[in-house]
Parts: C-alpha cells; structure tokens; sequence
C-alpha cells in the first residue's frame, strides 16, 4: 500500500503490516494511507525477484536493482517480491520523481503517470519492476507459461454438471467441451497453488477449491470423490481466504489474484 508523510512531503510504499506498524510507532498525525497500489508476494517465487526500497533522506526510490539506479539513494530493505520482467499477466510499476520536493511516487496508471510527469518539477522515474495489479480476476486473455481452463458439460435441461480441466479432452468420459473460462497455470509455478476438485457423481456435482483441509473433507463425506487437479491458480487473499468457489455451476469469476 502507498502512504504519504504530511509534514516530510513523500510518498512510501510497504506491505500493509509492515505500514501500519511503522504508522502506529511513528505517529498517525504524521501519515495518511493513500490504499493499495498493486500486488505484490511476501517471500519469493517462481520467477520473481526483491523490490528494494533505496532511500535519501525521507525520499524514498523503490527497484529491483541490486544497486540504486539513482545516485546518493542507499538501500534499506525489501518491501516483497515482484517481476524483472513483464511476465505472468503483470504490469509495469511506473515512477515520478520530484527531485526539488524529494518525492517519489508510483502507480501502475500509465495515464496517471504521464499526466504527473507533465507538471512542473516531476520527471519520469522508470520502471520499478512489474507487479500484478489489483482486482485481477483469471486471465482473460493467454499470459507467459500459462493454458486454457476448459469448462466440459455434461447432463441436459434445468441440471448440468460443469467440469474443469486444462486438459485438451475430457478426463472424465460422458463430458463435452463447453467452453474456454479462462487462463492459468499447467504446472505450479509463479506461485499458484492446486485448484481442487471433488465430484459427487450420484447428483451431479462437481466443487472446486483451492482449500487443501475444505478438499479433504469433502472427500471423507460419503458421496464425494477427489476429482484431481483442475489446473493451478493464483490465489486471493490472505492464507484464509483461498476458496475459490461458493457455488459450482459457474467459473467466470475465478480468482487470480496473489497474496498481498
């Protein structure tokens, strides 16, 4: 998330526990949040590399270089991991810097960014790296490494059973190709996790989660059976929140969203 010192004139960017308890220590008078800017991983991932925060003084530069990119910024610490490249559905962190006022500020708006830049006092800062943005749902469109998530139909009327799969044919025989919801991962890599299926055949019910403890109990539950790996997702949330799914007829809005 982005905050901004009042009395200092910066900008800072930090995880929100991180933020908060810096907020709290340092006095709230001082700070105001200005919300989350994008998404962003706490420890590393496939393919993803630190964003380090380079300081001077209270102006605050924030890249993926191992060396300031900018003289007389010293390096303070790693605020997450991000992107080197424009990789896994990502975008670029753009930067503005107003070198007088001793700002940095960042957004992933590029029309945000070129109005800023054209003000007087702020240049363009480049790119901090690349982050996945906020409310990112699946990938509606094919990204780096991943495939189609293929919905197969099965059932006729009032009562379809929907099955999910990246698979080029049904696993299961009786299903047939629908349609294409999406795209996400084949194999676990940029930090997805298995999307787990249980299939109850007796009602024609198939339920996806990405819950590994919600998994198992469904398949202890008489009637249910483990329906494998629909694909690997990235997702929502904090470790809590990683159910995917509250109904099961339906998978247009599949999340594919990082942990903050």
């Amino acid at each position: 998330m982005q905050v901004f010192n009042k009395p200092q004139v910066t900008h800072a960017l930090g995880p929100r526990a991180y933020t908060v308890n810096g907020i709290t220590r340092e006095g709230a008078n001082d700070w105001e949040f200005q919300g989350d800017v994008f998404v962003a991983w706490s420890t590393p991932q496939n393919f993803t590399v630190p964003l380090y925060r380079y300081d001077a003084g209270s102006d605050h530069l924030y890249s993926t270089a191992a060396t300031s990119p900018t003289p007389g910024f010293t390096r303070a610490i790693v605020i997450g991991y991000v992107y080197e490249t424009q990789v896994c559905g990502s975008v670029p962190l753009l930067g503005a810097w107003d070198q007088p006022a001793g700002d940095h500020y960042y957004t992933t708006e590029v029309v945000e960014h070129n109005e800023l830049i054209t003000l007087a006092g702020w240049t363009d800062a480049g790119i901090a790296g690349y982050v996945l943005p906020l409310g990112s749902g699946k990938f509606l469109t094919a990204q780096n490494f991943t495939v189609p998530l293929y919905r197969y139909d099965s059932g006729t009327g009032t009562h379809l059973d929907y099955l999910y799969s990246t698979a080029t044919s049904s696993p299961t025989p009786g299903f047939t190709e629908g349609l294409i919801i999406g795209y996400v991962y084949e194999t676990q890599i940029c930090g997805s996790v298995p999307l787990l299926g249980v299939w109850n055949k007796a009602v024609g019910n198939h339920y996806y989660t990405t819950q590994v403890s919600e998994h198992r109990e469904l398949i202890a539950t008489s009637g249910w059976t483990d329906a494998g790996i629909a694909g690997y997702v990235l997702p929502v949330g904090s470790a809590s929140k990683h159910s995917l799914l509250g109904f099961h007829d339906d998978l247009t809005h599949l999340p594919c969203s990082p942990i903050v």
